[in-house]
């Protein structure tokens, strides 16, 4: 993954972070690139953002969708169509198929 682009900075907000965000985030060529913070979120952690992108159970996904819009439209949760103002596109190579 590369990290920096134009600029570019991500702070990950996560209780639980696995060993993948942790190796992420302390990569010294990333230094600078991203910013994790050990707790759980909070709508205060929603203030400036320009995307909002985010892993959460079913039962938090409205709540975190409505508050999520009253700081920027671009809402992603995983993984719920419900709940997100736009969608990644995707790569599936199967044999000899692509989707």
């Amino acid at each position: 993954m590369e990290s920096g682009v134009a600029g570019s900075w991500v702070k990950f907000t996560c209780d639980r972070p696995g060993i993948e965000m942790l190796q992420l985030v302390s990569n010294a060529e990333a230094a600078g690139s991203y910013e994790l913070e050990i707790k759980s979120w909070t709508q205060r952690d929603l203030e400036g953002a320009v995307a909002i992108i985010a892993d959460v159970a079913d039962d938090a996904a409205p709540y975190l969708f409505d508050t999520s819009k009253l700081h920027t439209p671009l809402v992603n949760i995983i993984d719920k169509p419900k709940f997100c103002t736009f969608q990644f596109g995707s790569i599936v190579n199967a044999g000899y198929g692509s989707i």
